[in-house]
């Protein structure tokens, strides 16, 4: 294969925490499909192109970061991905002008829903910042959540899920275990799991994580107890330890933190 192809335009689905579609998490924002439905955005005349162009060998502009990193020796985001899809089989199944029939295996959801207002944060970054910023009058109109759009988005991963179609989910925030979007589908993957025909699909999609580790409970799901279920990998957001934690991570607390972790781990 060229060295400009990547899997994923071709399996995955990334919405930004400010509903902003993407390629992948590393190249800016498409244009035009702020708030898009997968399906807009799946065989957008943009993503189609890119397939295009990817297959031909042609570089992206916007994919720099992976070239750049492959360039000084590094194993990019983009040799990752491939190591883990039959790029020949994702070719076969384009058709000529770019459009993909085969949806997406691999969906990125993320959202400003947070419970903490770390100093590296922002309006348009953290739910409890943009609570703040309006009581202060300081707001500048920037990110708001909203519910209606992201209750979407769990549909699209739990049709998904009933056609078998889903290999891996990344979840990130803001904090995702308490992102009602995470757990409407969590809620129907162990619905699902206890279906005779479903339980050894579920359990071989891949759950990623990437939480500040300050909830172990999510209503009355005790979450370690829920996630064990599943093919789950769980990364830790901090900005440091001890009193560097604390300092940073307004209303998060170390020790609970580092409890946590014991707890998850």
């Amino acid at each position: 294969m060229n060295k400009t192809i990547c899997a994923y335009p071709f399996v995955h689905s990334h919405v930004s925490a400010t509903y902003e579609r993407k390629l992948c998490c590393l190249t800016p924002a498409l244009p035009d499909r702020f708030k898009s439905t997968t399906k807009e955005f799946w065989n957008s005349d943009y993503v189609k192109q890119v397939r295009l162009d990817m297959i031909e060998g042609k570089p992206i502009a916007g994919c720099e970061y992976c070239y750049n990193f492959e360039k000084n020796g590094g194993k990019s985001l983009r040799l990752k991905i491939n190591e883990q899809y039959p790029l020949e089989e994702l070719v076969r199944y384009t058709e000529s002008d770019g459009t993909l029939d085969i949806e997406p295996s691999f969906y990125d959801i993320r959202s400003t829903v947070c419970n903490l207002q770390c100093i590296t944060c922002d309006e348009n970054s953290s739910s409890m910042h943009k609570k703040l910023a309006v009581k202060l009058d300081i707001s500048e109109n920037g990110h708001r959540v909203d519910a209606e759009y992201e209750r979407q988005l769990a549909n699209e991963i739990i049709e998904g899920l009933t056609a078998k179609r889903v290999r891996v989910l990344y979840w990130a925030g803001g904090e995702p275990m308490i992102m009602k979007i995470h757990w409407d589908v969590i809620n129907k993957m162990e619905e699902l799991y206890e279906l005779p025909d479903y339980q050894d699909y579920i359990k071989s999609i891949q759950l990623f994580y990437n939480t500040n580790l300050t909830k172990l409970y999510y209503k009355n799901k005790y979450i370690p107890e829920v996630l064990s279920k599943f093919n789950t990998v769980i990364w830790a957001s901090l900005d440091g330890v001890m009193e560097t934690h604390n300092y940073c991570r307004d209303g998060s607390n170390w020790e609970t933190v580092y409890n946590n972790w014991l707890e998850v781990s």
